[in-house]
C-alpha cells in the first residue's frame, strides 16, 4: 500500500469515527488502536491530528463534487442546475446529515487563523462555488432564461445557503430543507427574463 493509500484509508477510518464520535469527542489514540497503528507511525503519515481532519474533508468533499457532476451532467434546465448544486443542503440522508455536522463543527473549531491549512481549503470550496454557481447562471443569461445582472446574485446565494446551514444548527425548529428550497425557488424566480 502506497503512503498516499495509507493516508486515504486512515481518513476513512477517522470519518467512521466522526460520524460515531463527532468531532469533539475524536481520540487519536482510539482510532490508532482501531487500525493497529503507533503514534510513530502515524506521524509518518500526518503532521498531527488537523492534519487529518484536513485529510478526512478533502477526501469527502471530492466524493460530493465527484456525485454533484454527475448528477449535473444528467440536466438540461439551468433552475435544475442551480437545485442541484445546493442538492448537500437539501439532501436529509443520514449520510449526507453526518458529513453537514462534521462540517459545521470543524468550521467552528478551525476557523481562526492558527490553522491556515483549513482556512485555505474553506477559501478554495467557497472559490470553486461561486464559479461553478457563477457558471450556471451565465448559461442562463446566455440561453435567455436569466437577467443579465442575475451574474450578481452569486456570492449572496452561497452565503445565504450557508447561513441557513449555520442557523439550521442553532435553531432545531429551522427545517433547512424547507427554507432553502423556498429561498431558492423565490430567488430563481426573481432572476428570470
Amino acid at each position: 500500500m502506497t503512503k498516499e493509500e495509507k493516508r486515504q484509508n486512515l481518513a476513512k477510518v477517522a470519518y467512521s469515527m466522526l460520524i460515531k464520535q463527532g468531532v469533539d469527542k475524536f481520540s487519536l489514540n482510539t482510532l490508532l488502536q482501531e487500525v493497529g497503528m503507533s503514534k510513530g507511525v502515524f506521524y509518518h503519515y500526518f503532521k498531527d491530528k488537523n492534519d487529518l481532519f484536513y485529510e478526512v474533508i478533502v477526501e469527502q468533499y471530492g466524493l460530493l463534487t465527484q456525485e454533484y457532476f454527475s448528477t449535473k451532467e444528467t440536466l438540461s434546465a439551468v433552475e435544475d442546475k442551480i437545485i442541484n448544486f445546493f442538492a448537500t443542503y437539501l439532501d436529509e440522508s443520514e449520510a449526507t446529515q453526518a458529513f453537514l455536522k462534521i462540517m459545521h463543527d470543524m468550521y467552528f473549531l478551525y476557523s481562526d487563523k492558527r490553522h491556515k491549512n483549513f482556512n485555505l481549503l474553506m477559501q478554495e470550496m467557497y472559490q470553486e462555488s461561486f464559479e461553478e454557481l457563477g457558471s450556471i447562471i451565465q448559461e442562463g443569461i446566455d440561453t435567455k432564461v436569466f437577467k443579465a445582472e442575475a451574474i450578481e446574485s452569486v456570492k449572496s446565494m452561497v452565503a445565504t445557503a450557508d447561513g441557513m446551514f449555520m442557523y439550521s444548527f442553532l435553531l432545531h425548529d429551522f427545517n433547512l430543507k424547507e427554507e432553502l428550497e423556498r429561498y431558492l425557488n423565490r430567488t430563481i424566480h426573481t432572476l428570470r427574463l
